[in-house]
């Protein structure tokens, strides 16, 4: 091994310096850990956290999706019962209005009978003979 160091021409030990200098600094780069190292395992740290949130945000989305979609539901579903409730209401409406009619048709009535009943009690009906018997048979039958 002496030799061979010894048969070495200056050519010869650049090369042999500069090929151990270049495996010295390609094992230091390997072994040591660079900052773009760290870069990129903090960065792929982000992105697997980022998925983490996106995932948990779909889940989330897909949750309140069927919570609209329900409630979506509901409301239709009372829409409905308010139209038909509306529908009773304005059917009961113009049966109110019907039956007012109908009042003001029995207090005319009543009133009229009211002014034949007090011009009896002031001239009552006087029967006499043949007349008050058939009368009284009418009345009795």
């Amino acid at each position: 091994m002496n030799s061979f160091f010894s048969n070495l021409k200056l050519k010869d030990w650049v090369i042999v310096v500069l090929v151990i200098s270049v495996l010295a600094l390609s094992l230091n780069y390997f072994f040591t850990s660079s900052g773009y190292k760290k870069e990129i395992s903090r960065i792929e740290n982000d992105i697997k956290s980022i998925q983490n949130k996106r995932d948990s945000l779909e889940k989330d989305n897909e949750k309140l999706k069927k919570d609209v979609d329900k409630h979506l539901k509901n409301i239709v579903i009372y829409q409905n019962r308010i139209d038909s409730i509306q529908t009773l209401i304005n059917s009961k409406n113009k049966e109110i209005n019907r039956l007012k009619s109908n009042i003001s048709g029995y207090k005319k009535e009543n009133e009229r009978i009211k002014r034949e009943i007090e011009e009896l009690e002031k001239n009552p009906i006087k029967r006499v003979g043949d007349n008050l018997i058939n009368s009284l048979k009418e009345k009795t039958k």
